[in-house]
């Protein structure tokens, strides 16, 4: 038996679901079908939170010694719940709902509370630069604040988005402008160089920003 299998015969001992187990780390229940498949394999922070999860050890875990946990009682343990949206890098937002779950697990630097209403595929990023910084005006971005990004969102004309440039493989924030059918773009900030940009059908809309933080 190896460690995938051992894996999936405690989940069963305590008859949790693989979303249990994938809520309890912040993952999705495919990623932890993909731990005892054996395609992937967790990591040791993983490994010690699994051997805890399961009340086994990790000796047990990876190579079978020791006791596993007792089966005669099979009453589900307390779970918590991962808390926040993931923090990634703007660079990722493009192909972010396409990723896999492992995928988005490693490009997942933290996780930051949001109070907002958000759909699952939802994200928070950085402001890049000062292209949206335009504190006479009713909104403003300061370069560092986190923003919430919500895919889900429908987008619609004076929104704040991350659109995605075919062209250039570039990602910017910028407020939406649709005018007959046409979509703009355009920065906060008077003074930045450029001013309204127009798409063209293959620049796409990453996501509608919901909420933003200020760090301290």
């Amino acid at each position: 038996m190896n460690v995938g299998q051992r894996i999936k015969a405690l989940r069963l001992q305590k008859n949790m679901t693989l979303q249990q187990v994938g809520d309890a780390f912040g993952i999705t229940r495919s990623a932890v079908g993909s731990w005892e498949r054996g395609d992937t394999r967790p990591d040791q922070d993983k490994l010690s939170r699994l051997a805890k999860l399961f009340g086994t050890s990790v000796e047990h875990l990876l190579n079978g010694n020791s006791v596993p946990v007792s089966t005669e009682h099979r009453t589900p343990i307390p779970l918590h719940r991962p808390v926040g949206l993931p923090l990634i890098d703007m660079r990722e937002a493009p192909k972010w709902r396409e990723k896999m779950a492992d995928e988005k697990e490693l490009c997942t630097l933290e996780r930051i509370p949001c109070p907002f209403a958000h759909s699952p595929e939802a994200f928070i990023t950085t402001v890049p630069g000062h292209s949206m910084y335009d504190p006479a005006g009713p909104k403003s971005y300061s370069q560092g604040d986190f923003i919430a990004v919500d895919p889900a969102r429908p987008a619609i004309s004076g929104s704040m988005v991350l659109v995605h440039k075919k062209r250039t493989d570039e990602t910017l924030f910028r407020q939406l402008l649709i005018e007959n059918g046409k979509r703009m773009v355009q920065p906060l900030n008077k003074k930045w160089p450029e001013e309204i940009e127009s798409l063209s059908d293959e620049d796409s809309i990453v996501g509608v920003i919901i909420g933003k933080w200020v760090p301290e």
